[in-house]
């Protein structure tokens, strides 16, 4: 009873571990063609608030509140990672990099992080 515990212990440790290595860095095909029709830039997402808002990190270490127009299912994946923003005076554009949008609000920048 403790091996087949143990062995799928480590089968779902390793899963896990997989699914954290198919986020990725550089963009996709899908992102590819979004970067070149957009103003987007590179940023890092550094935060989920309870609320639903991000905060990102972007080039010029200003933090910028943006607010999901609608749930954002893919944005968990990629804290303390790569994504791409396209900033506009009230509202802004979130990118992953595997090409996934999402519409928010531009909360603008953020003095606490």
């Amino acid at each position: 009873m403790k091996t087949v515990f143990l062995v799928a212990f480590w089968a779902c440790l390793a899963g896990c571990a997989s699914l954290n290595s198919k986020v990725l860095e550089e963009p996709g095909p899908v992102a590819q063609v979004a970067l070149r029709e957009g103003d987007f830039v590179a940023a890092k997402m550094i935060r989920r608030l309870v609320d639903g808002n991000l905060l990102v990190r972007l080039p010029e270490n200003q933090v910028v509140m943006l607010g999901p127009k609608e749930t954002c299912s893919w944005c968990w994946m990629y804290l303390s990672r790569t994504v791409y923003v396209e900033l506009k005076e009230q509202s802004a554009v979130l990118l992953s990099p595997k090409g996934e949008r999402i519409d928010c609000w531009n909360g603008g920048p953020v003095d606490a992080y």
